[in-house]
């Protein structure tokens, strides 16, 4: 959508909140591959059809999807679940979380998106540990204080997460092609 050309696509998952059916694309349902065939035939024979609905499609692509607006929705999303969790925190029974993340390098100074998420985590009153299999960077030090351990194995792994008491594991993988 955000090279301005109308997209077909299943009206399946997380799509249907990304297109708009007859505005920035087509919407077919799952696996009715066929569907499909008459809305390439009409945005085959007709070129002014073609660039209108691109031209839509950038245009929500850019409401939506601006790396400015995104910034915005998610600051709006973290105050409301930060709210929710701030008029939780008077209860005295309420314990400290521990989030848990697994990566399999840690720390990296290129992964900036982990980085400021437990950053900002930690910041936030969370208890934040994270294990990892390597660490490929060992004179990076992040700048901000954080646990963290180097697992050998999934039973080790498994015996950390029991023993820091983690409620939440987020795992961070990234595959390079």
């Amino acid at each position: 959508m955000a090279a301005g050309r109308p997209i077909i696509a299943y009206d399946h998952g997380a799509l249907p909140e990304l297109i708009e059916h007859k505005v920035s694309g087509y919407l077919i349902p799952f696996k009715h591959y066929s569907d499909a065939i008459p809305y390439v035939q009409a945005l085959c024979s007709n070129l002014q059809l073609i660039k209108t609905m691109g031209n839509e499609g950038r245009c929500i692509a850019k409401e939506k999807f601006s790396q400015s607006n995104y910034n915005i929705a998610l600051e709006s999303f973290y105050n409301k679940v930060y709210s929710k969790r701030d008029s939780l925190s008077n209860c005295e029974s309420l314990q400290r979380i521990t989030v848990a993340y697994f990566c399999w390098h840690f720390p990296v100074p290129s992964e900036t998106f982990v980085l400021n998420e437990i950053r900002e985590l930690s910041r936030q009153g969370y208890h934040v540990v994270v294990f990892c299999r390597q660490s490929p960077y060992p004179d990076f030090k992040p700048d901000f204080p954080v646990e963290w351990y180097r697992v050998e194995d999934v039973e080790q792994l498994a015996s950390l997460l029991i023993e820091k008491n983690a409620l939440l594991l987020m795992g961070i993988l990234f595959i390079q092609l």
